[in-house]
């Protein structure tokens, strides 16, 4: 069988090849990833955590883990895997002896933790981890088969098992979470081999969140039975629950590792990944019960890393504070959405903070509709969302739907205030409410900061007054066809030239708060990012 050395700042793919991978690595990581379907996979190997911008699309960009690794994920688009079939090994991150420098910055620290928020951006299940310590790892991966395995480099720890990962005798707490009773009685079981794991059962996630006054856990471990059945929204809105006990004060971020269990190892759904990461973080492994034990090693050698990392994840942004705390906005997002609006609106809100500028919405929806999704997108959200009523003020942190059959726009008053109008003028390209109504009325406000974005949707409405916001100094985006159920409006908006930047839906809300945070000087307008394509 052929073998192919992978360098540091290089990464290799092959469909359906039965070849070996091979590298070695100290503080570099290395990211293998496998579509267990198309029997395809890939190997991308980096030395340092974070591009600077000034060489992001240079010769050196694959030297970098933000961009090596969704460069390596293009290939497995190009390929038309789906992305339900990917999972993923981090191995490597060591603190080796390469120099002081390289041992002050935690270089390899950083570079573990930059795969790890990339692949949970991506939504792809991290199915085995071998990371830090002070020996280098030879690493072998075969992408037709998805077999990965290493050995250490240092003769010290060469009689320990390639993939094995003995668990200290300190105590730890994992707190094992399934409406199962039986699921407890399997988790003991499979490590019942180390007496240091103390197992406490909980029936749902809420309850963890009461249990961290007792013994604060070092891992969750989760049924993915559990995970499949519970509704979605009783995770999300669980997070309050955590945030005095797992949030890192450094980073402030969640960062408790959780190891779901399955009887197959398979990747979580997209949406089942990214909503349990806003819980508890983004180390999340995936595991049988025959391997638990191992992955656990691996889960809880996660928590000695801890270096805050400020990469262009959607996170970034969402942690900053606006600019003003109290009184009313100096701002207002406008929002225009059709078909997949819904979706594509639940996933926005969900993940902005609760303290935004006035958000304003002109979804396509039939009279007597709109009512009941603004109650149920009231529940997902941080923000108050509410059905706009005619003449009120606009405040902060609220969210303004057009009530179906309504178009809404926007007033500036003598005194520099806003108010939304709610009004049944005729139809505007066969729609009330119309999304040009909406963006039109925003051409006349002067002296606020204005961002506007287009979502999934058919036809072409919004897409001019999209434009005309642009000119009028708002900064202006639309969703990527990728994410898009249908790519109609924000495809004519870029063919007039209207739009500043295309980010995917789930990369959207992070882009809102860079636009509406950062000098308008200070903005890209039309230039290519690093994340500016979707790759699921």
């Amino acid at each position: 069988m052929n073998e192919v050395q992978v360098r540091s700042g290089e990464f290799q793919f092959a469909y359906r090849k039965p070849i070996w991978l091979h590298t070695v690595v100290g503080t570099c990581v290395v990211v293998c990833i496998w579509d267990q379907e198309n029997q395809s996979g890939g190997m991308c190997h980096y030395r340092l955590p974070i591009a600077p911008n000034a060489i992001a699309m240079g010769e050196l960009v694959n030297d970098y883990g933000n961009c090596a690794i969704p460069n390596l994920l293009k290939k497995f688009k190009h390929t038309s895997s789906n992305p339900k079939n990917l999972m993923a090994w981090v191995i490597g991150g060591g603190q080796v002896h390469d120099g002081e420098f390289m041992q002050s910055q935690q270089i390899g620290e950083r570079n573990v933790l930059v795969a790890l928020e990339t692949l949970a951006h991506y939504g792809l299940p991290i199915v085995g981890t071998s990371v830090g310590g002070g020996s280098g790892r030879q690493i072998r991966f075969n992408p037709k088969f998805g077999e990965v395995d290493f050995r250490f480099v240092d003769e010290a720890t060469s009689g320990t098992e390639n993939t094995e990962v003995k668990l200290s005798p300190n105590l730890k707490w994992v707190y094992a979470i399934s409406e199962s009773d039986n699921f407890k009685a399997s988790v003991e079981q499979a490590l019942c081999h180390d007496p240091s794991v103390h197992v406490q059962a909980v029936h749902d996630i809420e309850s963890i969140g009461h249990c961290f006054a007792h013994q604060a856990p070092q891992v969750l471990i989760i049924d993915s039975e559990y995970l499949s059945s519970a509704p979605l929204p009783m995770i999300s809105s669980s997070s309050a629950l955590f945030q005095s006990s797992m949030r890192d004060e450094a980073s402030q971020s969640f960062r408790l590792p959780t190891v779901v269990v399955a009887h197959e190892v398979t990747p979580l759904i997209g949406t089942h990944y990214r909503t349990l990461a806003q819980t508890v973080g983004n180390r999340i492994l995936v595991s049988t019960p025959q391997h638990l034990e191992r992955v656990l090693a691996s889960a809880i050698g996660l928590n000695a890393l801890s270096v805050p990392l400020h990469t262009q994840a959607v996170t970034s942004s969402l942690n900053q504070p606006l600019e003003k705390e109290g009184g009313e906005p100096d701002g207002v997002v406008l929002i225009g959405s059709s078909t997949g609006g819904v979706d594509a609106l639940e996933v926005l809100l969900s993940q902005l903070p609760g303290k935004m500028p006035a958000i304003c919405i002109a979804q396509h929806i039939p009279e007597g509709y709109s009512s009941a999704l603004v109650q149920r997108l009231n529940t997902k959200s941080q923000l108050t969302v509410k059905e706009a009523v005619d003449g009120e003020v606009l405040a902060r942190s609220h969210v303004y739907f057009a009530p179906g059959n309504h178009h809404i726009k926007l007033v500036q008053l003598g005194d520099g205030q806003v108010v939304v109008r709610a009004t049944q003028d005729p139809p505007i390209n066969s729609f009330r409410p119309s999304v040009d109504y909406l963006f039109d009325s925003a051409t006349k406000i002067n002296d606020w900061r204005i961002v506007a974005a287009l979502f999934t949707g058919m036809g072409s409405d919004g897409a001019k007054g999209l434009h005309r916001l642009k000119h009028h100094g708002a900064f202006t985006l639309v969703q990527d066809e990728k994410s898009c159920v249908v790519y109609g409006m924000g495809r004519v908006a870029k063919e007039l030239g209207a739009v500043c930047r295309t980010v995917s839906i789930q990369e959207m809300a992070g882009a809102i708060l860079d636009a509406y945070l950062s000098p308008a000087s200070d903005l890209p307008r039309g230039g290519q990012d690093q994340f500016s394509k979707e790759l699921r």
